[in-house]
């Protein structure tokens, strides 16, 4: 996605004074019928997992020792199956993530909120 800048000049004439001010909007390009448009991804900052897609970003407590995920095993309509690696263990190990209790405890409709999403990709990764 291409982050594009939009430079919006309106002028209004009001009461003998000349006003013109400049606006800089930013947004995300997204292109109509690209599959990245239906990939949501999963990272961790700060303990905290992060989940994103759209214009969302679920942020949940995560292990105290996670360091990152790895990879996405399985995405089924919002449980995951994810490698994670610990600081207590060298090798990665298998991870169980279950977003529809997570959507619902914040008032986001889970089945609406999952119903585009076709995977998930490891956030810098």
């Amino acid at each position: 996605m291409d982050l594009r800048s939009i430079v919006a000049w309106r002028s209004v004439l009001s009461g003998g004074i000349f006003v013109a001010f400049h606006a800089k909007l930013w947004y995300d390009k997204i292109k109509v019928g690209d599959p990245m448009n239906d990939i949501a991804t999963l990272g961790n900052d700060a303990g905290f997992s992060v989940f994103s897609f759209g214009n969302r970003v679920i942020r949940f407590k995560a292990p105290y020792s996670l360091e990152r995920y790895t990879s996405v095993k399985e995405w089924d309509n919002g449980y995951l199956v994810v490698m994670a690696k610990y600081r207590h263990n060298s090798q990665p190990e298998e991870e169980y993530i279950d977003l529809l209790p997570i959507l619902n405890r914040l008032y986001i409709n889970g089945q609406e909120f999952l119903k585009p999403i076709k995977g998930v990709a490891i956030a810098n990764g």
